[in-house]
């Protein structure tokens, strides 16, 4: 006769799972050692690390500015995480967990009537002839033509 079901604690512990289980494990383990040899300001912006299997000492963080400040502990990094894993650390990189977004540029919203533009004119008709009176009034023109467009 049979003793009944196995226990889940039991499967967790055997096969693929628990090498997995075992795997997580190691890395809190490592991400905990990083995050004690550094400052706290930084160590709080480490994500995940891990150890390849050529003895780099992959640490990822949560946007560039921290990266690149992270960069600068990669020897003092080694050398603790060396401590803690038995293994020699050949480089240390860091990487950022999400890639920025890419940069976008809106388009200039047009200027609209009365929001500043006739005072250019105005502007244009207190200063003495000169380049600096027949720049503002091309500007004015400029803008002018812009609002009359966008109306239409």
């Amino acid at each position: 006769m049979s003793q009944g079901p196995e226990g889940v604690g039991r499967l967790l512990e055997n096969g693929v799972i628990g090498s997995l289980r075992a795997q997580l494990e190691d890395h809190a383990r490592l991400l905990d050692a990083v995050r004690r040899c550094l400052p706290d300001v930084l160590g709080g912006h480490c994500r995940h690390c891990l150890i390849t299997q050529d003895n780099r000492l992959l640490i990822y963080v949560d946007s560039p500015a921290w990266a690149s400040q992270l960069r600068f502990f990669g020897p003092r990094l080694a050398s603790c995480v060396e401590g803690v894993s038995a293994r020699p650390i050949r480089e240390v990189r860091v990487r950022n967990l999400l890639d920025p977004p890419p940069a976008r540029r809106s388009p200039r919203p047009a200027p609209r009537a009365g929001s500043g533009v006739d005072w250019l004119r105005t502007s244009a008709a207190l200063l003495p002839d000169g380049e600096i009176r027949r720049s503002l009034l091309r500007l004015w023109r400029t803008l002018t033509t812009a609002v009359e467009t966008d109306r239409s």
